[in-house]
């Protein structure tokens, strides 16, 4: 599983830390900042860090009363920002108005899909069609989702919403990413999360804070019957020169499908085994 890690822009000692953590992608989230002040500051810390494809911003994009107002984003492009992440997004308009600001970079520019209002998920395949050139990925945010539906955060009042952006994501080859956890505590129930996350075939997962972020990179995702299975198959595909129709083993029947997740199970099993720095 791939993270997502927000880091709040506010806070300086973030920064400083940002190259000791394990993490694949960074968040440098400005959508709290409620002052001009409080932003410049913010600014002074996003200096410091060297302009990096995997560092990507968010920023507000709304005043207190829910308008769309883009000075932030036009102000983070001058800085030389192509990565973004937009919150609290309804409908196309918004984003048709966001790409013409962000159509002013030279450099290709791209963001993650943040989707975080039935009014955004309802309309979610014909706005990723109509943006496809632009999004990198597509994000839950379940915590607003919920609370604009008035519903109680669960895993099974948010799977119809979890689904349809996996199902879109796939079929439009795009990443997917799995809501943020408020559990900072118990880790068993994280890690249950995490691997409900990768089950459900979510590429990643937004991640808070650095707890969180060693238990998903350490998550057991797999059985130790999967790994071995993997292995097993791994080593008749060797012995076939990986040219087959079908392996028939264990009175079991191994199609390209089964042997290609097999594939991912045995790589997983080896990034895991393999010394670090190997």
């Amino acid at each position: 599983m791939n993270s997502y890690f927000f880091v709040p822009a506010m806070k300086k000692a973030y920064f400083n830390n940002l190259n000791k953590l394990d993490v694949d992608n960074y968040i440098i989230d400005f959508e709290f900042i409620g002052n001009n002040t409080d932003f410049l500051e913010a600014l002074k810390n996003l200096r410091s860090i060297e302009i990096h494809n995997l560092y990507y911003v968010r920023p507000s994009i709304r005043k207190q009363k829910g308008i769309l107002d883009l000075s932030m984003v036009e102000k983070l492009v001058s800085l030389g920002y192509t990565n973004f992440i937009f919150p609290k997004i309804n409908h196309n308009v918004e984003l048709d108005s966001i790409n013409k600001v962000l159509s002013s970079i030279k450099s290709p520019f791209k963001y993650i899909l943040l989707v975080e209002s039935p009014s955004l998920l309802i309309s979610l395949h014909n706005i990723v069609d109509r943006h496809l050139e632009y999004i990198s990925a597509i994000g839950f945010g379940s915590h607003d989702y919920c609370n604009r539906m008035n519903m109680k955060p669960s895993f099974f009042n948010t799977n119809y919403a979890k689904y349809l952006i996996l199902n879109i994501g796939k079929a439009f080859n795009l990443t997917t990413i799995d809501t943020p956890s408020m559990e900072l505590n118990n880790e068993r129930d994280f890690e249950d999360e995490c691997i409900s996350s990768k089950n459900m075939g979510f590429d990643g997962k937004f991640i808070l804070h650095p707890w969180q972020l060693n238990i998903l990179n350490s998550a057991k995702y797999y059985s130790d019957c999967e790994v071995e299975e993997a292995v097993e198959i791994m080593k008749i595909l060797k012995q076939k020169n990986n040219e087959y129709e079908f392996i028939k083993h264990n009175n079991k029947i191994y199609e390209h499908p089964h042997i290609n997740r097999l594939k991912y199970i045995y790589n997983w099993h080896i990034s895991r085994t393999m010394p670090e720095g190997s």
